[in-house]
């Protein structure tokens, strides 16, 4: 579950190919399961329904509100 901070904002985690893999709880599993580490990690302000899990950064980035 992705929890916003005061702000409203989640911070995402993504791939070296620029695919959401969630929140920090997932980037361990995925550094285990895959052998390297995330990309990088940025703050978003998405609505509440939507999951960014597994979409591109690109598309995220598109339903910024």
């Amino acid at each position: 579950m992705l929890i916003p901070n005061e702000e409203g904002k989640v911070r995402l985690y993504f791939t070296e190919d620029k695919i959401c893999i969630g929140s920090y709880d997932e980037v361990a599993k995925y550094e285990q399961r895959t052998n390297k580490s995330y990309w990088a990690s940025d703050f978003f302000r998405l609505p509440l329904d939507y999951n960014p899990i597994g979409q591109s950064l690109e598309s995220i980035e598109s339903i910024k509100q």
